[in-house]
């Protein structure tokens, strides 16, 4: 289910109360859910309510999404980030194509 959301355009990371997607997938140990939501660039940073997704997971206890988050975060940083200009870039593309919400997505990014 989440990978459909995810590729109909759902936005990987919205906060909530409890933190983003990432946060909560971490906080229950949810090894595929973590990686489905790396895979699509999720924030594996994201401070929300002083708590990151790989605290989150330490307090869930889950060695496999700890070990993961661990992993993602020690790639180079080059294979995980997408240049600024790029996105501005597909940005006006989606713009001159009207598809908005694409449009608000890419530039949230940047």
């Amino acid at each position: 289910m989440l990978e459909l959301f995810l590729a109909k355009g759902a936005y990987v990371d919205p906060v909530a109360a409890h933190g983003t997607p990432l946060h909560g997938a971490a906080g229950e140990g949810q090894y595929g859910a973590v990686k489905i939501l790396l895979d699509h660039n999720a924030d594996y940073n994201k401070m929300v309510n002083g708590v990151t997704p790989l605290m989150a997971a330490r307090d869930a206890n889950s060695t496999e999404c700890i070990k993961l988050l661990v992993k993602v975060q020690e790639e180079p940083m080059l294979k995980r980030e997408i240049v600024a200009s790029e996105l501005i870039s597909l940005g006006s593309i989606s713009l001159k194509k009207k598809d908005y919400a694409v449009a608000a997505k890419l530039y949230s990014r940047v």
